[in-house]
């Protein structure tokens, strides 16, 4: 299985789990928007649109 950029620091059941790995990517992403979780952060569609935009620009 492929393996993501630093993963190889992490043995079984240490480190950040995928979810928060994917939070800190989007939040690396989107650094002026404060991302926080999945739920209540994304209600309103900005959080959507920056990343898409930081993503694929125009």
């Amino acid at each position: 299985m492929p393996m993501w950029e630093g993963e190889e620091d992490f043995g079984e059941g240490k480190g950040p789990t995928p979810k928060q790995r994917l939070l800190h990517w989007i939040q690396s992403r989107v650094p002026d928007l404060p991302i926080t979780n999945f739920t209540a952060d994304w209600n309103d569609g900005r959080a959507v649109g920056a990343l898409v935009d930081a993503v694929a620009p125009g």
